[in-house]
């Protein structure tokens, strides 16, 4: 324990320190208290911000004052050992937390329950506040209310005096840091700007077969914002973090686990929601060790969108050397991929996307051709490519808007993939005539919802024939595309980043940073967005 720190392993020893820590002044405050069992008296000039100050200087632990007319014993405070602090106790509103959770930054905390007893200033804002709740109509019942306020509280009657905090009990919270964690929440569906840091949300507990991970990293994909929005339900059994790829190390094994992966183990892993935190539970079989040469950055990047891709590659369109892919959003994190791993089988990639400069990254990987799709129709861009033939695959994560071009681009026989419904799901016209004509193919899937046995079966294929053509040398046939790195507190600012498509390749979320790794050369600085810098961009 740091010298002139308190030991707060004791709640006698805490309300005994805390009440004696408070005799002298501070910032020309004067804190005069008095020790009663565990009762106390605190008089400030300010507001309870000059006890909370206080407070942390002094144990390094955050002070949480809950003012309440009422008071609270000990009882009252038996969900926080639930830790479902932010949602059992609504009166942390009134302690400036509202409904977005508590964020300590890894420190220990108590709670500190109070009994406002307001001076005469005070009383007159507190029954203005119940002039409607408590249908008080007219200034008799305002004064006889003022009357019964004033009999019930020893208040001072001068209207410059301190307000009076009666320190009703002082309740250690237990040490979070061994049980709880920061994780991404959200009160309710919609933007951005609903979603919040919950700094004690519990750590979750591994089933069997499952392994807890201590998550470095985390990544953004469409499906997050789809989720977010409400417009895409949680799988059952699944968590509601969203989330669906991390890199980190193995914390711990949960029961019935095999000897397949040790503690401190560098992972990535396929997680069913749950990445946007610091730590997730994941089936053993979907995750991945981490090759030497890549970092916690880049692995983050990896299981999502490459697994998509390789699924819808080789699992479901089973592509062959020599034959023609249109792949749509070339330039996102399952297009990039898709293109590389297109040029590793051998065939040829034609993407679309909506500039040049996507375009361009897309070329650089082995694409054949790109269409930027808002200055050119993709279909008869392809039919120039193809001598007239079409393509033999189409990668299609955008849907009804494309189906009649979709058509005209596929070759006859061909193998028609649909993965995604960005540009709507409903269809008008002769589609099935189409489908008919070209004697098509279609194929819709997802990945999310596939069983935890056709993941592992996805995973096992990848991690032997994909994994090993990874590298950071020139000559590597496939290369992680980082388009920015965002810190967790900037949350809002990545997704909308992502919503506003302008990412090339993926998004990748920084939950803590390992000290070990040392970051890769390709990855510049300019590519990490610090919390400082997202706060004066302009995402």
């Amino acid at each position: 324990m740091a010298k002139g720190k308190m030991d707060l392993s004791s709640s006698s020893e805490v309300s005994s320190n805390f009440i004696s820590s408070f005799q002298t002044p501070v910032n020309n405050v004067k804190f005069d208290c008095q020790l009663a069992e565990n009762f106390g008296y605190v008089y400030t000039a300010e507001s309870v911000k000059e006890v909370q100050n206080r407070w942390q200087a002094l144990t390094s632990s955050k002070f949480v004052c809950i003012k309440t007319t009422k008071g609270y014993g000990k009882n009252d405070f038996d969900d926080l050992l639930k830790h479902n602090l932010q949602w059992e106790l609504p009166s942390l509103g009134s302690a400036g937390m509202g409904n977005k959770g508590l964020d300590y930054d890894g420190m220990p905390f108590v709670i500190i329950a109070t009994k406002v007893l307001d001076c005469q200033h005070g009383v007159d804002r507190h029954l203005k506040r119940k002039l409607v709740t408590d249908n008080i109509r007219n200034q008799k019942q305002f004064t006889e209310g003022r009357k019964r306020f004033r009999s019930s509280n020893k208040e001072c009657k001068k209207v410059d005096c301190p307000a009076q905090l009666l320190v009703k009990d002082v309740i250690k919270f237990p040490d979070f840091r061994s049980s709880a964690m920061k994780a991404v929440q959200q009160a309710n569906p919609g933007d951005a700007d609903t979603l919040f840091i919950d700094g004690v949300h519990p750590r979750p507990e591994p089933k069997d077969r499952e392994i807890v991970i201590e998550v470095f990293n985390s990544a953004v994909n469409r499906l997050d914002i789809l989720q977010r929005k409400g417009a895409l339900p949680v799988p059952k059994g699944a968590s509601p973090i969203i989330g669906l790829e991390v890199s980190g190390r193995v914390h711990k094994l949960g029961p019935k686990c095999s000897d397949k992966w040790k503690e401190d183990d560098r992972v990535m892993a396929l997680v069913n929601g749950g990445g946007y935190a610091e730590y997730t539970t994941v089936d053993e079989d979907h995750v991945m060790a981490i090759p030497d040469h890549m970092t916690f950055t880049e692995a983050a990047a990896v299981p999502e969108v490459w697994l998509t891709a390789y699924q819808l590659l080789h699992l479901i369109a089973k592509v062959s050397e020599g034959e023609y892919v249109l792949i749509h959003a070339g330039g996102s994190g399952v297009g990039t991929a898709a293109v590389q791993l297109v040029v590793s089988a051998g065939a040829h990639a034609i993407v679309t996307a909506g500039s040049q400069e996507k375009i361009d990254k897309a070329l650089s990987l082995g694409a054949t051709a790109g269409v930027n799709y808002k200055v050119e129709e993709f279909h008869e861009k392809v039919a120039e490519l193809t001598e007239g033939k079409g393509v033999n695959i189409i990668l299609d994560c955008v849907g009804s808007s494309y189906w009649s071009k979709n058509l005209e681009a596929l070759a006859m026989d061909g193998r028609w993939v649909l993965y995604g419904l960005l540009g709507g799901p409903n269809v008008k016209g002769n589609f099935l005539g189409g489908l008919l004509r070209k004697r098509a193919t279609l194929s819709a899937t997802t990945l999310r919802t596939r069983t935890d046995q056709y993941k592992a079966h996805l995973i096992e294929e990848f991690t032997a024939n994909a994994l090993p053509l990874f590298g950071r040398s020139e000559q590597s046939q496939l290369k992680v595309v980082v388009d920015k790195v965002f810190p967790l507190a900037s949350i809002q600012e990545a997704h909308q980043y992502v919503e506003g498509s302008k990412n090339i390749g993926k998004v990748v979320l920084e939950i803590k940073r390992d000290e070990g790794e040392v970051p890769p050369e390709a990855d510049c600085d300019e590519n990490v967005v610090t919390e400082e810098a997202a706060a004066h961009s302009d995402l």
